[in-house]
């Protein structure tokens, strides 16, 4: 998924859910983090990332787990 996809994914929701929490669902360990937006840094955005020079690749990472 594309950060415009996920954008347009994020237009069809409704007012409540654009105020919850970002959650990330580990499917693998079926566990549920709270997550953030941050920007890689450049060593990473452009050599392990593929973004182009001077452009911070945007990571969504999870922060907290969920019980």
């Amino acid at each position: 998924m594309t950060y415009r996809e996920l954008l347009e994914e994020l237009k069809k929701m409704s007012e409540e859910q654009l105020d919850m929490s970002v959650i990330y669902h580990d499917t693998v360990d079926d566990e549920y983090y709270q997550a953030d937006i941050m920007a890689a840094d450049e060593e990473t955005s452009e050599g392990h990332l593929g973004a182009p020079e001077g452009v911070p690749h945007p990571v969504i990472v999870h922060c907290e787990y969920i019980q």
